[in-house]
This record gives C-alpha cells, sequence and structure tokens, in this order.
C-alpha cells in the first residue's frame, strides 16, 4: 500500500469517528433537552398552583429545596449537553480533519461546543475550508450544521474571514435559513470597514444563496416519505384479506379449458 493510499485510509477512519462522536453528542442535547423541557413545564404549573391556593401545591408558598434543585438543573443542564468529550476533542485537532473539506459539518458543530481551546480551534480552521466548499466537493450538512453557519455570518464576534467564508461557502450549500442571514447582511447598516466588507460579500452572494436555497428545497422535498394508503384502499394484499372456505373459490371448469385450448389450437391453424 502506498503512502496517499495509507493517508486516504486514516483519513477516512478519522472522519468516521468523528461522525460518530458528533452523532453522539447531538443526541446527548436532545435528550437533554427533552428531559428539562417537561421538569420546566411542571415547575411553572407547580409555581402558579402554589400562588393561586390551588391544592395541588400542598408543601407552601416558601421556596425550598425542590425550588432551588430545579433553578439548579435548568442553569446548568444546557451547559452540560454542550460539553464534548475528550476523544471527541481529540479527533476535531487532527490534521486529517483541518485538511478535508468533509469535515467542516462537525467542525461548525464545535462553534457550540464547550471544550478546552474547542471553540478557537474550529474559528481557526474553518475559514479555509469553507473557502474549499465548491458544487463538486458540497459536505452533506444537517439542519443545525446550516443553521449554525448562518449564525457564523451574521454575528460581528466572530472574525471577518470566518464570515466571509460562510457567505461563499453558501452560495453551494445554503437554505432558507442561511438566504435570510444573506439578506439580512445585505441590508444591514455597516458601521466599521469589516461590516462594510462582509455586506458587500453578502450582497455579492444573494442570487447564488437564493438558487442554493430552492435546491436544498427541492431535495428535501423529494426525499420527503410518502404517506400510508388510506384505510378505505380497494386493493388489498393478499394475507390481509379474509380468509374464507377454499373450496368456494371460483374456478375454471373442464369444457372452459377445453374450449380455450381448441380456439387457440384453432387460431394457429393455417
Amino acid at each position: 500500500m502506498t503512502d496517499g493510499a495509507a493517508n486516504d485510509e486514516r483519513r477516512d477512519a478519522v472522519l468516521s469517528l468523528l461522525e460518530a462522536e458528533s452523532a453522539r453528542w447531538r443526541r446527548r442535547g436532545r435528550v437533554v433537552q427533552w428531559l428539562i423541557g417537561p421538569l420546566l413545564a411542571w415547575w411553572g404549573a407547580a409555581w402558579a398552583a402554589r400562588w393561586s391556593g390551588s391544592s395541588l401545591w400542598p408543601f407552601g408558598r416558601e421556596q425550598g429545596w425542590l425550588d432551588a434543585f430545579v433553578q439548579f438543573v435548568g442553569f446548568v443542564a444546557p451547559g452540560l449537553s454542550t460539553i464534548a468529550s475528550r476523544r471527541h476533542r481529540q479527533l476535531i485537532m487532527t490534521n486529517e480533519v483541518v485538511n478535508d473539506v468533509r469535515s467542516v459539518g462537525p467542525l461548525l458543530e464545535g462553534l457550540s461546543m464547550t471544550g478546552a481551546g474547542i471553540r478557537t480551534w474550529c474559528i481557526g480552521a474553518l475559514p479555509a475550508l469553507l473557502h474549499q466548499v465548491n458544487a463538486d466537493s458540497a459536505p452533506p450538512l444537517t439542519a443545525k450544521q446550516r443553521s449554525t453557519l448562518a449564525w457564523a455570518a451574521t454575528w460581528d464576534g466572530y472574525p471577518e474571514d470566518l464570515r466571509v467564508a460562510a457567505l461563499e461557502s453558501m452560495r453551494f450549500v445554503g437554505d432558507r435559513k442561511c438566504l435570510k442571514a444573506v439578506e439580512n447582511l445585505a441590508m444591514r447598516g455597516a458601521p466599521t470597514a469589516s461590516d462594510r466588507r462582509v455586506r458587500e460579500c453578502a450582497r455579492r452572494v444573494l442570487p447564488n444563496v437564493r438558487d442554493a436555497a430552492q435546491r436544498v428545497e427541492t431535495v428535501e422535498r423529494l426525499l420527503r416519505p410518502a404517506e400510508p394508503p388510506p384505510e378505505s384502499t380497494l386493493l388489498r394484499p393478499v394475507e390481509g384479506g379474509p380468509k374464507g372456505d377454499e373450496t368456494l373459490l371460483v374456478r375454471p371448469t373442464d369444457d372452459a379449458v377445453g374450449s380455450g385450448s381448441g380456439d387457440r389450437q384453432a387460431r394457429r391453424a393455417p
């Protein structure tokens, strides 16, 4: 095996592991959201019952340990859901990742992660990769990753090179949310020279982003799963139909078979 093939194999292995870690990180965030949402909703209902004097809250109006626990969970849980594991950080901070355009999605997720230097690393690595995005090498991005891409172009706290690179890449991977961000940037005021350069870039790429958003919307519409057939459908599979006596089924008679074969022989005769 040549050195180039070995490097490609290692890069594919690293990217596969990174995608698995990113999927695990996203799943953990969804679990936290599903857990904290009902908890906060219940606490809000309990708070209303407490101050209305309802019997649904028999613990009195003074705050206790339950209130402190819910407030602690509501404050800490969102941060815990964004923490990247040590293995995740090590995979992102590798040469195979920062040199491959397919890692744009996980690096965009790194902008929302909590970890030692992971955001700084992603901010430094993304501009060069985003400039490599084109029609032939557009990486597959999730809706959340596209939303982060739009935020990277919109937020003034990010460096100018990252914002411009994000706008340039939206020409090929932008969706409706990206289009809205570009339209807002094109109409926004620009008090500084950096803001003016970002605004000019947004105005330049706006027609291409509009076309890209239309393509993404068309693809998502085509990939939408088909609806199940209604219950009143006339055609049903044999397994789903009622079972009856097989002796009562209609069968061709011998005379019909014989006459049918005689007619066919007659037609074949010269």
